[in-house]
């Protein structure tokens, strides 16, 4: 077995030790900000043609979306990526995953759509997949506007992100 890297291993057992609490020890404002804060450590944003954030009407009001063009487009509209962020349906926004979803353009060719859906326990179940779903439906008529192809369109999301898409309420 390959052994971690110190710095890793450092970093592991300092966090071990320094008595923090928990995910489920705090509260979802608590957890957010630590969401936030953790994502500062993810480095440098990988460099794409152009991030553009959007509002669109969405179930519950205006529904932030955060559109990430890819360095290496292909010729005509592209494929168009509806992405919906992890966090236990609790934490998590358009930045904590954007790195995530730059990567995920360049590896793919394709136009990512970050969808900044309600969060739970203000917003319970079904709001984000509502919201999401909102979104997806959205791209289906207007993904010329950030030159998508209608017709290629897809969803996918990391964790809680990833039941969100395809659950139509």
């Amino acid at each position: 077995m390959t052994a971690l890297d110190p710095q890793v291993r450092e970093f592991l057992d300092k966090l071990a030790t320094a008595d923090l609490p928990t995910v489920d020890q705090m509260t979802p404002e608590q957890a957010r900000v630590q969401m936030a804060v953790s994502a500062r450590f993810l480095g440098a944003p990988p460099r794409v043609t152009r991030v553009e954030d959007r509002t669109i009407p969405g179930p519950g009001g205006d529904l932030r979306l955060r559109v990430v063009t890819p360095v290496h487009l292909g010729e005509g509209p592209a494929p168009v990526v509806v992405f919906s962020h992890g966090g236990g349906w609790v934490v998590g926004d358009l930045a904590s995953h954007e790195n995530l979803c730059r990567a995920l353009a360049n590896a793919s060719g394709a136009i990512v759509a970050s969808v900044g859906y309600r969060l739970a326990p203000e917003h319970p179940f079904p709001a984000a997949a509502e919201d999401a779903y909102a979104a997806l439906s959205w791209f289906g008529e207007h993904a010329g506007e950030v030159g998508g192809d209608p017709a290629r369109l897809a969803v996918c999301g990391d964790s809680a992100g990833g039941t969100s898409p395809p659950c139509r309420p």
